[in-house]
């Protein structure tokens, strides 16, 4: 039990929320500059940025093809922004975090509901 009255399990059938202030941090810290973080942590960090989101999807909406258009949007919103980069590398990092992510989060959902 977490909190008195809410589990695990009421969280996550509230996750339509927590998913949608994910999407809107990882909006955000797609337009923020990564400047200062070494390379080989770059590409991790945005594995683990997706992680989490990919989880909480198919909680919300059980399409793994839509799933992808926020990774997507967090690397072509780069391309207007002069001290950002679109990068295909990193758009592949997003995409094994979130695909990875909804395949947990299904899993788990199939366990608990």
């Amino acid at each position: 039990m977490l909190g008195g009255s809410l589990d695990f399990r009421t969280i996550l059938a509230r996750s339509n929320w927590l998913l949608l202030g994910w999407m809107l941090l990882v909006a955000l810290f797609s337009t923020l500059s990564a400047e200062g973080v070494p390379g080989g942590w770059d590409r991790f960090i945005h594995f683990l940025t997706f992680l989490p989101y990919g989880f909480l999807f198919p909680f919300v909406i059980n399409d793994v093809l839509l799933s992808l258009g926020v990774p997507l949007y967090s690397e072509l919103i780069q391309i207007g922004l002069p001290w950002k980069t679109f990068d295909l590398i990193d758009l592949g990092f997003n995409f094994a975090g979130t695909l990875l992510g909804f395949l947990i989060g299904l899993e788990v959902k199939r366990r608990l509901f």
